[in-house]
């Protein structure tokens, strides 16, 4: 590995180590808590670990790994960008 892989690979399990962090916090209070105005809302560490998981996809996809079929991870925008081009080509055959 290079040494930018290996950044990317360190920056990808400091990730996951928060994304463990955030999982212990959910089950710690449960996914909704009261806010300081006393309403219900969704516990934060849950938005923030959607945020996570996204930044996670994507440094998974700079270093190109395979997923568990060998196939290579797509960054979102090409999996919705071939998602598009299928269905282009799909109503141009109809």
């Amino acid at each position: 590995m290079t040494n930018s892989e290996l950044e990317i690979l360190h920056e990808a399990c400091k990730t996951m180590d928060n994304l463990d962090d955030l999982a212990a916090m959910v089950a710690a209070d449960g996914p909704k808590v009261t806010s300081g105005t006393g309403r219900i809302q969704v516990h934060p560490a849950l938005m923030a670990s959607a945020s996570l998981r996204a930044t996670l996809h994507r440094l998974l996809c700079a270093l190109g790994l395979p997923d568990q079929d060998g196939q290579l991870l797509g960054s979102a925008q090409k999996t919705r960008a071939r998602t598009a081009a299928t269905a282009r080509w799909r109503d141009r055959r109809a």
